[in-house]
């Protein structure tokens, strides 16, 4: 189940073409998959993160709940599902980010078919790396960070646009931009994903 039409016709085509050779269903509605479920019994459920009414989390308790369970891969952008490791541990078959090869997806659909679990190799090296592949310092925040730029990085971790930024602190775009550019040199991160890590590690982001 995902929220945009194309991509499941896409992960519909993909999954019904060999080795899988899947029968598949599909909805973008995740309040309709108790009914499939019930009707259908599947192998397997794929659903996307932000599922909505019920997100990936509540599926997968849900799936979880059925005798025999069912197992659940979820699908989602690379920081989200960074972010979101730790449903491994809820008992998740399967992360995988969106911009997977075809064919990582489909070897990782195979194992979970198989009994065991599976994780996007590009998610993967993001969880355990993170922003300290480059020497990262990995102290109190404080002691690199401004306390504006701190909020910055709080803000970032969340999933905030520059605009967003901007006019919660009531400020021009150029001044997050440089603000951001701070972050990054201090803490010598390459890209807003290692800023999402690093901002989630000094528990800067509310939990959900």
């Amino acid at each position: 189940m995902d929220r945009q039409p194309l991509f499941l016709e896409a992960l519909g085509s993909l999954l019904r073409q060999p080795p899988l050779s899947a029968l598949t269903r599909a909805t973008t509605g995740s309040d309709l998959t108790a009914q499939m479920v019930e009707a259908a019994r599947p192998d397997l459920v794929v659903c996307d993160l932000n599922a909505e009414p019920l997100d990936g989390r509540a599926i997968l308790r849900a799936m979880l709940e059925l005798r025999p369970p069912v197992p659940v891969i979820i699908l989602g952008e690379l920081v989200e599902m960074v972010l979101a490791v730790g449903l491994m541990l809820e008992g998740a078959a399967g992360l995988f980010i969106k911009e997977c090869a075809q064919a990582e997806l489909v070897t990782g659909v195979v194992a979970v078919l198989d009994g065991h679990r599976a994780v996007s190799a590009e998610l993967l090296e993001a969880a355990i790396a993170g922003p300290h592949r480059r020497g990262a310092v990995p102290g109190s925040p404080a002691e690199n960070l401004s306390p504006t730029e701190l909020e910055v990085l709080a803000q970032l971790g969340q999933a905030r646009s520059v605009a967003a930024i901007a006019r919660a602190r009531t400020v021009s775009e150029k001044t997050v931009r440089n603000h951001i550019a701070a972050i990054y040199r201090k803490l010598s991160l390459r890209n807003r994903t290692e800023a999402v890590l690093l901002a989630a590690r000094w528990g800067l982001i509310p939990n959900s």
